[in-house]
């Protein structure tokens, strides 16, 4: 049933979503319907975060990028707040990272 109920809150709230991203002194906010936040940084990688209505999705992955410590890869949906981080562990304190935040309007069922 929460399965359902989360199913239900996406298509209720489909294009009310708003993600905050922020990296280094840069915010993007990120609301339309086929919007594209592109955080190219040249010896790191290139995440390209898509909004559908539905979800934050990635639309392109180049080096190694991680969501929370997961891997990202192309098509996947972004979880709704999470930290991004540019580089493998390799990078040690050298890695960058990114705050991702999804808000949307409140849905009682």
């Amino acid at each position: 049933m929460s399965e359902i109920k989360a199913l239900l809150e996406k298509y209720i709230l489909h294009g009310k979503h708003r993600a905050l991203i922020i990296y280094n002194d840069t915010t993007y906010i990120l609301e339309k319907i086929n919007q594209v936040v592109k955080l190219d940084v040249p010896n790191y990688g290139y995440l390209h975060i898509k909004y559908d209505g539905l979800d934050f999705l990635v639309n392109l992955v180049i080096g190694s990028i991680f969501a929370n410590n997961n891997i990202l890869t192309q098509g996947q949906s972004l979880p709704k707040n999470c930290v991004i981080t540019l580089g493998d562990i390799a990078r040690r304190a050298d890695r960058l990272f990114v705050t991702f935040d999804v808000s949307n309007p409140e849905v009682v069922l």
